[in-house]
């Protein structure tokens, strides 16, 4: 029923649209009928009228002296006018350039007359008797002058033009176009336009049509609406035989005044129109892999060289285009023969397809041939200007449409049996595809609201999702099995209220975020086949979702501590903030860790690591379960306690502390201190956001910071100190001695306080860097190489690292860097000398080396008081300052005299060496050999031992080469010998 009524409906649409066509048509052609007999102008009813008496003369008309052509004298009668009829071109046997035509005008009353005529001269010039009245062009017979092509021209007529004589005077570089007129009117201008209109009507419509049926042809291509590539060589083929109709047409030349342009335009397509004919039928109609196949390819690809070589020649100005005209005139004739015979050779090869194409191509070939053979060789008396060609044209095109139109029903039916298949392919993956799917009609009350969306079809993995047959599903209501989808079903007014029941009235959509359906995620495609039904698809994302929250957990994890990360933190804040009302009271309690930088910088980052770790393990006994915990920082952390008072705040940070001393007590190794800061919404009477809380709680911990005691962070310097004397060798009283003479030189020097309290802390913690030198380096039983050596001496940039850090060290840290700088500048790490070495630097360096000489050592025997001090006296200026020296030398003589002699040292044997002799590096001898001498195997089983063995520091900064058992391994040899190795070894040591 509804089917007849819509046939109805269209078959009174289609009435109304003819009967609307044919009214408006007969209205306008009788409205045009009623005006033109009423308009009196005579144009509509004009009529243009031929010249009579044509005569004509090759050559140029001789010149009377006062500038006039005798042959425009009617007494000059030589003889020489020949007569002939118009339209006609007289045969040029003598291949002249230049030509007289003359006519006589005929007898009318016409007021505003114009002589219209058309010719392919480059110069023209119309006499009326002897006067000039119009003039086109430069006369010139040059061979170089290029044509202008066929032009129009429209010549106005004085009235008294009646039976008068025109002469033509016109020249051409082209012998073969020389006097070719091809039209000539007397009338008014008006009437002469619709006379060339009525002559060019066909070529105008002919034109238009092959290149409207190319372009239609090119376009499907290009959609791929049928899917045959080689069509689009027809579409390019049509297009140019069109292309060049229009540009031969006259009737185009009174619109675009471009004649030379429209020459070439007209020879460009007509010379490559060939080529895509040529491919178009070998590739649809000529049986493939075949000789002559292969012969019309090579036909189009000649056609294809012979117009660049054309062109460019003429561009060259070598050789014109009309010159090359004829050379196409012979290609094309053999590309009609090609083309025959291929057809035929195909036809007999069974290609049924070419049978009706041979009548195409003969009519073609025959009509192009014949229009060639009127244009150049034809010199009849009588000419009339027709394209022949026009009609071949026409059958050649109507022929490869019909064989188009029977390869479309060929295609219709073979589309057809796809479709079929692809209905087949679609039913097979509707039934196993993994998505679910259903189909569902929507039906609705009286008001619009959706009532009811009952399943009218599912597929086997939809059923498998929900764990329903499909019996029992088809017919069901899916807003009972799965009522979250009712949020997501239109209403009745979403609709719109159109006649057809197809045609969907919204697009499809995909939802955004999964749906939660039966303990599962799903994301939803929804799309509306046609009226009052919906289609749904169902893809099954829970692996997907569960991936994506331990993404988002790892994303807001921070992995050290196990608490929220920054970016969870700034959320947070976010969210908390735009609730801010209903979590008050709110408080936020901000930690930060001390001392983690110096751990981390002296232990390494795993040690800095373990501090966190304890750290967080504290924080989140304290507050957990009370809010959100997050690592702000490298060492800050925040927690935020929505719905928390102030003083439970308060109470959670004492429990915090508490438990920090109870773990400070346990492990002693590195203590943990906490700056804690806390503020919340109590404090403020004013309306102020979360932000504002969080940065109280900042101030306030910073308050905490400065104002704590420096309990906790002597705590860290003293952990230092232990370490240090744990890896390295300190001799019984060596600090207390340097720290005591330290005190003696500064009151000597009347230093202030300030000074004072740096060299007395440098004294005790100068060597502190020697806590991140590997103890492979540092316990090394034998000679350290020179890259060790080097390694070494980093611990004075170690220690300089570690005291910028500590309050209670800052002061001395540029001296910790600058304490091995000797004075003649061989010192390191900078090579400081003179007095640019920093007075605390040079002080201590001084006592350094004394207490060194002047005490018994495991690896070497204390030498005398004035053996030390001659030492150091011939080391002033090298490695000392000799100022410092002069008065170290003062104190400690006068503290011997004071205590009533020498002070207590071991003299050395007379071994025949002065004990105080130097080499070049400043190096004692005696040293050396107390050192060398000294027994290693009594502390093997210590620390001591292999310092004594692989370690050089107050002595001579170089290393002693040991044996595997721990005995001297450089016994035996000279002292010259080994103070040349160890030179050789270090690059520089010196005494201290």
């Amino acid at each position: 029923m509804f089917r007849l009524r819509k046939s109805v409906i269209y078959a009174a649409a289609f009435i109304a649209a003819a009967a609307a066509i044919t009214f408006g048509v007969i209205f306008v052609a009788k409205l045009n009928k009623e005006l033109i007999s009423e308009i009196p102008s005579p144009y509509y009813h004009d009529k243009t009228f031929r010249l009579n008496n044509w005569q004509y003369r090759w050559g140029d008309s001789p010149v009377e002296a006062d500038g006039r052509f005798l042959w425009m004298d009617k007494s000059y009668d030589d003889g020489g006018w020949t007569d002939y009829e118009f339209p006609g071109r007289p045969a040029n046997s003598g291949r002249y350039r230049s030509i007289w035509i003359k006519a006589v005008l005929p007898v009318l009353d016409m007021d505003h007359a114009t002589f219209g005529l058309r010719v392919t001269q480059n110069t023209v010039e119309v006499y009326l008797e002897d006067r000039l009245i119009y003039s086109y062009g430069t006369h010139s017979i040059s061979e170089t002058v290029r044509t202008p092509g066929s032009i129009w021209h429209f010549i106005d007529l004085p009235d008294d033009f009646a039976g008068k004589t025109v002469y033509i005077r016109a020249s051409s570089p082209f012998p073969h176009m020389t006097g070719y007129l091809t039209q000539a009117f007397v009338g008014h201008r008006a009437a002469i336009y619709i006379d060339i209109f009525k002559m060019n009507i066909s070529t105008l419509l002919i034109g238009s049509l092959c290149i409207f049926l190319g372009l239609a042809i090119i376009m499907i291509q290009v959609l791929s609406l049928y899917r045959r590539n080689s069509d689009i060589y027809l579409g390019l083929g049509s297009v140019f035989i069109g292309g060049w109709l229009l540009m031969e047409c006259n009737l185009i030349q009174l619109f675009t005044p471009a004649p030379v342009s429209m020459t070439y335009a007209a020879n460009f397509f007509v010379y490559l129109a060939p080529v895509f004919l040529l491919l178009f039928v070998e590739r649809n109609y000529i049986v493939e892999n075949t000789s002559y196949a292969r012969l019309m390819r090579i036909q189009a690809m000649l056609h294809a060289i012979f117009a660049v070589a054309a062109f460019a020649l003429d561009f060259l100005g070598l050789v014109s285009v009309l010159y090359s005209v004829r050379v196409f005139t012979f290609m094309f004739a053999a590309t009609v023969l090609i083309g025959v015979y291929a057809t035929v050779r195909s036809i007999i090869a069974g290609k049924k397809s070419a049978r009706i194409l041979i009548i195409g191509i003969l009519a073609l070939g025959i009509s192009g041939l014949m229009d060639t053979f009127l244009f150049f060789y034809n010199t009849s008396q009588q000419q009339k200007d027709n394209i022949v060609s026009e009609a071949g044209m026409l059958v050649f095109l109507t022929v490869l449409m019909i064989n188009a139109a029977l390869e479309l029903k060929q295609l219709y039916k073979q589309i057809e049996q796809q479709s079929k298949e692809t209905e087949t392919n679609y039913k097979s993956l509707f039934t196993n595809m993994t998505d679910g799917f259903t189909l569902n009609r929507l039906e609705y009350d009286d008001d619009g609201h959706l009532k009811h969306c009952i399943i009218c079809e599912v597929n086997d993995a939809f059923s498998e999702q929900f764990g329903l047959g499909r019996d029992e599903l088809v017919g069901s209501d899916l807003l009972e099995l799965l009522p979250e989808i009712a949020d997501i079903c239109p209403e009745r007014y979403d609709y719109l209220d159109a006649a057809e029941e197809t045609a969907a009235v919204r697009e499809a959509h995909i939802t955004d975020e999964a749906v939660r359906l039966r303990g599962k995620w799903y994301k939803l495609s929804i799309f509306f086949p046609q009226k009052d039904h919906m289609s749904i698809i169902f893809s099954d994302v829970t692996a997907m979702k569960k991936a994506e929250e331990t993404i988002r957990r790892q994303a807001y994890t921070d992995s050290m501590t196990g608490f929220c990360n920054r970016l969870f933190f700034e959320s947070e804040m976010l969210r908390m903030n735009a609730d801010l009302d209903t979590l008050k009271p709110l408080s936020i309690v901000v930690i930060d860790i001390d001392g983690l930088k110096i751990t981390n910088d002296t232990f390494g980052h795993n040690a800095g690591d373990e501090l966190l770790k304890k750290a967080a393990s504290i924080i989140r006994k304290v507050f957990r379960n009370c809010g959100s915990i997050s690592r702000i920082g490298g060492d800050e952390f925040c927690v935020l306690l929505p719905n928390t008072d102030l003083k439970t705040a308060q109470e959670k940070i004492e429990h915090l502390l508490k438990l920090q001393n109870r773990l400070n007590n346990i492990y002693s190794d590195i203590p943990i201190g906490m700056s804690i800061g806390l503020a919340s919404t109590e404090e403020s009477e004013k309306e102020e956001d979360i932000y504002s809380v969080y940065r109280r709680a900042d101030d306030d911990m910073y308050r905490y910071k400065i104002g704590q005691t420096s309990s906790a962070k002597s705590r860290v310097v003293d952990m230092l100190l232990a370490a240090l004397a744990e890896k390295d060798f300190v001799a019984q009283g060596h600090v207390e001695r340097i720290s005591g003479l330290c005190m003696q030189m500064a009151d000597a020097l009347d230093l202030n306080e300030g000074q004072k309290r740096n060299l007395l802390l440098l004294s005790k913690i100068h060597d502190l860097g020697k806590i991140g030198v590997p103890d492979d380096i540092l316990n090394k039983p034998g000679k350290l190489t020179k890259k060790e050596f080097e390694k070494m001496k980093t611990h004075v940039n170690i220690g300089f690292n570690i005291a910028s850090r500590a309050k209670e060290l800052v002061s001395v840290a540029p001296f910790i860097l600058h304490h091995h700088e000797h004075w003649n500048g061989t010192g390191y790490p900078d090579g400081l000398k003179g007095e640019e070495i920093p007075l605390e630097c040079r002080i201590l360096s001084i006592i350094d080396a004394y207490d060194a000489m002047t005490n018994d050592r495991p690896y070497h025997k204390g030498i005398s008081v004035d053996e030390a001090l001659e030492e150091i006296q011939k080391c002033a200026g090298k490695q000392f300052d000799p100022f410092l020296v002069e008065k170290f030398i003062e104190i400690i003589k006068g503290a011997g005299k004071d205590a009533g002699g020498e002070a207590d040292g071991t003299d050395t044997a007379d071994s025949g060496v002065d004990p105080y002799d130097l080499d070049e590096t400043g190096i004692t001898y005696t040293i050396f050999n107390s050192m060398i001498d000294a027994k290693a195997d009594s502390m093997a089983n210590g620390f001591a031992g292999n310092m004594a063995c692989g370690m050089a520091d107050s002595i001579t900064g170089s290393p002693i080469e040991c044996n595997d058992d721990g005995t001297n391994a450089d016994a035996g040899k000279t002292d010259g010998d080994l103070a040349g190795e160890y030179y050789a070894a270090v690059g520089n040591s010196t005494v201290g």
